[in-house]
């Protein structure tokens, strides 16, 4: 599951605010470290490129995008759910709902929103 939360994470970090990702980073505790390290998951040219695009502030499409954090991160169709619902909740417990529901919105495709 850490590979999925640092996929999931350089997702929302590249399709929200930096001033917003900034708060979330500084109210998540050990999340800026752990998107210093990498993931275990084997690395490919989806990665690279999702990875790539993070870096530069822009937003990747297609199968770079959405659930395909969890494809790179080696989660099955049945643990997104799940995992995308764990995130969430620790993400408003941490940054408050206000922040969660402003980053999460950036990926509408993952069809959740803070409760």
């Amino acid at each position: 599951m850490r590979d999925a939360a640092i996929e999931l994470m350089l997702l929302l970090r590249s399709r929200s605010d930096r001033v917003e990702f900034g708060k979330l980073l500084g109210a998540v505790p050990g999340s800026a470290a752990m998107l210093a390290t990498k993931p275990n998951a084997p690395a490919n040219v989806g990665t690279q490129l999702q990875r790539a695009a993070s870096l530069l502030g822009t937003r990747a499409t297609g199968p770079l995008d959405a659930t395909g954090f969890a494809r790179r991160a080696g989660l099955d169709h049945g643990q997104i759910g799940p995992f995308v619902n764990a995130f969430r909740d620790m993400l408003v417990q941490h940054a408050g709902i206000e922040l969660a529901t402003s980053i999460l919105k950036c990926v509408p495709e993952l069809g959740v929103m803070p409760a």
